[in-house]
């Protein structure tokens, strides 16, 4: 990791090579955090 935020998202996950679930979860709050519970 330590890609920081100029270096983006892709490049922090392939060099922290994070598992599917981990980034999974990252998404998923994301959305989640964007649409609101109340439409998720």
């Amino acid at each position: 990791g330590g890609a920081g935020v100029n270096g983006g998202m892709l490049p922090m996950l392939r060099g922290a090579a994070a598992p599917p679930l981990y980034v999974t979860v990252i998404i998923w709050k994301r959305v989640r955090n964007l649409v609101g519970t109340g439409r998720a």
